[in-house]
């Protein structure tokens, strides 16, 4: 099966605003603020869903638009999302490095490695993962200051309407540039973590008890800090931007679910054949010149820490 596009091209506005006019339930936005164009050229944003896979003790697949046929020949969750794609083709050439999909997010516990003890205990209930289709999308090359609004068509290219979805995508272009005022709301104090200060600093001495004895080297010890709120998650998203804008920003709202942070640098991304990373562990700045620069490495290159994090 074949997936068209009809889409329009118009000049970039703030992915934000233009979010907080489209947005609903079971939508997303997937935000570049800072960094160089090779990183962080991209925002993206995807709404009027399709489809939703979502993982807990079983698989819950939702079909939001009867057009969309496909369906998941496994309760894997890699698989999946696999089999959902593999069942559907892009039809002509890709706008951008991501033009429409599943997206959405993987629980630690969603590993393909199992690590379950005693001790481990789920207390939150919330999915191992869940990813999210969606009819439109639109596209911020922030390079070029354009952006591209797509609309997806998951039928063969002599069923679609071309003028009609063209309209339609006229009237999202006219309703992303409208005025709206964000929020500045306060939040309450009083976060809660799961550690007290005391089993915190028992755990750290546990850590490093086991990097001693050679059964770890590095070790991410975490706490989950918790807080009640009311009122408009996206209002915490902006809060965050304000704080701590970052290359890579995401506010996925699932309906019972909103996911929302920041990340300095991309974890891995996959393009046909080729894998690229662009880890920020073991780096420096480049020096004011090639004498600085070979000063650098040299410091890099004897850097136990350094050495330790790509090992």
């Amino acid at each position: 099966m074949q997936v068209n596009q009809t889409f329009i091209k118009v000049g970039i506005c703030d992915p934000k605003l233009a979010y907080q006019n489209l947005r609903g339930e079971n939508s997303y936005l997937l935000e570049s603020i800072v960094g160089s164009m090779k990183k962080a050229r991209y925002s993206f944003i995807g709404f009027n869903p399709v489809a939703k896979v979502t993982v807990g003790d079983g698989l819950d697949f939702k079909v939001f638009d009867p057009e969309f046929e496909a369906t998941p020949s496994s309760d894997d969750p890699f698989k999946a999302v696999e089999s959902l794609m593999s069942q559907y083709s892009l039809c002509g050439i890709s706008l951008s490095r991501f033009c429409g999909g599943f997206v959405g997010y993987m629980a630690y516990d969603a590993q393909t490695e199992s690590t379950e003890s005693s001790a481990t205990v789920d207390d939150l209930g919330h999915p191992r993962c869940e990813f999210l289709l969606t009819r439109n999308n639109i596209i911020f090359d922030h390079k070029s200051s354009e952006a591209y609004i797509v609309e997806n068509h998951f039928c063969d290219a002599k069923d679609v309407d071309a003028e009609s979805s063209i309209r339609d995508l006229e009237k999202i272009s006219a309703r992303m540039v409208e005025h709206r005022d964000f929020s500045k709301k306060s939040f309450a104090k009083g976060i809660e973590s799961n550690f007290t200060e005391h089993d915190f600093k028992k755990a750290v001495g546990i850590c490093k008890n086991y990097i001693r004895d050679g059964d770890a080297f590095q070790v991410v010890l975490s706490q989950r800090l918790t807080k009640d709120f009311e009122g408009d998650p996206f209002d915490v998203y902006n809060r965050l931007l304000e704080l701590n804008p970052s290359p890579y920003m995401y506010y996925l709202d699932f309906g019972k679910r909103v996911v929302a942070g920041s990340s300095p640098e991309t974890l891995v991304r996959v393009e046909s054949k080729t894998v690229s990373t662009y880890p920020i562990a073991g780096t420096r700045k480049r020096g004011a010149d090639q004498k600085d620069d070979m000063r650098l490495e040299e410091e890099l290159l004897n850097d136990e820490k350094e050495l330790a994090e790509h090992l």
